[in-house]
């Protein structure tokens, strides 16, 4: 999931001395028939569900549990089921305390930035070590047992079986035991989890961790709580700062999520790898419902900075991580929201509650916040103690500076007014040191403390618009680079469709069929190069130095041994390059045949340049 990665074989195939000769190798597999549909399953993966399939009917534990590991949290279900999790540990000084992270994705289409854009999120947990049952405290690793609160959810998505134990239903025509379930609406989930909290209470109520003697309870897990554990939990901030988790060395994303043209329904549940958590089909298989409505991304004013944030209103369901159904990495971001309607009409012209093929559902523990007294008492006694502290993540001021978080702007403008000391200031000097001239001039502590405050609102503002700016030089390189790939891709069909019609007649490479074919495909290239140049265009408006400072860290990041990496180190080469030549000579001047040159193989581009002539004609 390093970014966009092409679905198609070519695209894995290319950007080597040799690269010309792996794409021949490949040629007889593609399908042409003009419309050149491209396989995107790989073989390995179909040989994996097609093993997974098989185990599954002889061990039941396929259907809960394919991948056993000791870090595995049980809890028992009817039938002799299990029903495995994973911690989700968030590091908390005490209860009252959250972690803020960036959620959501930035959509590359900007008439949909309501729907897709990143915005600030904050995520807690209720229990702490010792609510835990003692099997569950050994399951945690070592460098997460202390500091933490947690949180629980699905190692894997609710399966089929799973599902018959709970509802006492047999699996329906043509389910298999290890299928997540599917076509169930929001209202089913509601009965699923109302009958399985029953149970657990009735028959293992301490097999769920417990505040103060009150169990713990399964529901679905909210927005924020899913896309954190999707993301990969706990993880240093510039990996949770990516559109994926990160995956490891010499993976794709294809190796991690169910989804293409390849699968026509879900996989097993666990064919794939996990995300550095231990979940597994957190990218496609089923979208997953959340507890969370939808709401927009907006950008507001709040406290003198624009903020992302949720809008106020609140409108369908939401699934996430994208399913089988998706054709594009895109689709199966973590921070990828889609809305769902809550009912739809039948075909008998009533309305019944939605439910889709592709659309499942996972589970999570958690608590209520005050399930008793004593709890009550304890969170009473933790505010009053955070009121005169305002520690990174103390309550509300997540992210923000000790002095900002104690008054707003407002406030510190107006004690700002009032200051009357002489200071030189330099309109052209930085925000940040020509307030600290003036806190130095300030003739009383009171406000310089009051200024101290402004400049902390000043800090975390410019700190906030650096942080956006290196992530959209970030987002914008990775996407030049994989334009670059759909180049390649979109030039190899047209050589490849050429090298098929060399024994064709004239009559029949003159056809209109043919030749409508070879406009589409050479209209796909020049598309292609025009967005490219677009991506050329919005980077060389950056300074070299910042530049160069990015190309070095993405460069790294694609610092690996497999041909993908090799591919995009050189994408990434030709990128340089190219904003070179618009930095010094304009973008106009970087032509569609330098850009040919660096990223088409001679005798594909041969190919391309002759199918382009010939429609001339």
């Amino acid at each position: 999931m390093k970014e966009q990665m092409l679905k198609s074989m070519p695209s894995k195939a290319h950007n080597s001395r040799n690269g010309l000769d792996t794409l021949r190798t490949l040629a007889p597999v593609l399908v042409l028939a003009f419309g050149l549909t491209l396989s995107v399953q790989s073989s390995a993966a179909l040989k994996s569900a097609k093993q997974t399939a098989a185990a599954a009917a002889q061990d039941p534990k396929q259907s809960f549990n394919p991948h056993p590991d000791s870090r595995d949290l049980i809890l028992p279900m009817p039938g002799n089921m299990q029903m495995v999790l994973r911690a989700v540990a968030v590091p908390a000084a005490s209860a009252l305390y959250d972690k803020s992270f960036q959620m959501g994705v930035n959509d590359v289409d900007a008439e949909r930035s309501i729907y897709e854009r990143r915005f600030e999120a904050h995520v807690a947990a209720p229990f702490k070590q010792d609510n835990l049952p003692a099997a569950w405290r050994k399951a945690l690793p070592a460098d997460e047992k202390t500091g933490y609160f947690y949180y629980f959810i699905g190692k894997y998505e609710i399966s089929n079986a799973q599902w018959s134990a709970v509802m006492g239903t047999p699996l329906a025509e043509g389910e298999r035991p290890d299928e997540p379930k599917a076509n169930i609406s929001w209202y089913d989930l509601q009965k699923f989890f109302e009958k399985y909290n029953e149970w657990l209470f009735s028959n293992h109520a301490d097999a769920l961790p417990a505040i103060d003697g009150v169990p713990g309870y399964l529901r679905l897990p909210s927005e924020t709580e899913w896309e954190f554990a999707a993301r990969g939990g706990n993880l240093p901030p510039e990996k949770l700062d990516f559109d994926d988790f990160p995956l490891a060395e010499g993976t794709h994303v294809e190796d991690y999520a169910v989804f293409g043209s390849g699968f026509t329904k879900p996989a097993a549940i666990g064919s794939k790898l996990p995300n550095p958590l231990g979940l597994y089909d957190v990218a496609g298989n089923v979208a997953e419902m959340v507890s969370s409505a939808f709401r927009f991304t907006i950008t507001s004013r709040s406290g003198g900075q624009n903020v992302r944030r949720l809008h106020g209103s609140e409108g369908g369901f939401l699934s996430k991580g994208g399913s089988f159904l998706a054709s594009s990495e895109r689709e199966v971001y973590p921070g990828r929201r889609v809305e769902l309607k809550m009912f739809c009409k039948s075909g008998s012209g009533t309305y019944e509650p939605f439910s889709s093929r592709s659309v499942g559902a996972r589970v999570l523990v958690s608590s209520l916040n005050v399930p008793s007294m004593q709890r009550s008492q304890s969170l009473v006694a933790e505010a009053k103690k955070l009121s005169n502290t305002a520690g990174p993540n103390a309550p509300g001021t997540a992210g923000k500076s000790p002095a900002a978080s104690a008054q707003g702007p407002a406030q510190a403008a107006a004690l700002t007014a009032g200051q009357d000391a002489a200071v030189s200031l330099d309109p052209s000097g930085s925000p940040l040191s020509e307030i600290d001239k003036v806190i130095a001039a300030a003739s009383s502590e009171t406000m310089k403390k009051n200024l101290g405050q402004l400049r902390g609102i000043l800090e975390e503002y410019n700190a906030a618009l650096e942080r956006e700016q290196d992530a959209n030089i970030m987002q914008t390189l990775r996407t030049a680079a994989y334009d670059a790939s759909a180049l390649r891709n979109y030039a190899f069909r047209c050589w490849y469709m050429a090298d098929i019609l060399k024994g064709a007649s004239a009559k029949t490479r003159q056809a209109p069929e043919v030749r409508a074919k070879e406009r589409e495909l050479v209209d796909l290239v020049v598309a292609a190069t025009n967005v490219y140049r677009t991506r050329i265009r919005d980077l060389a408006q950056y300074s070299p130095e910042l530049l160069g400072q990015k190309f070095t860290q993405i460069k790294k990041e694609y610092g690996g041994k497999s041909r993908l990496d090799a591919n995009m180190r050189s994408n990434i080469e030709a990128a340089q390059r190219h904003i070179d030549t618009a930095r010094a000579q304009g973008v106009e001047k970087l032509s569609q045949a330098k850009i040919w040159t660096d990223i088409i193989p001679s005798e594909i581009r041969t190919a391309l340049v002759q199918m382009q002539k010939s429609l001339a004609q």
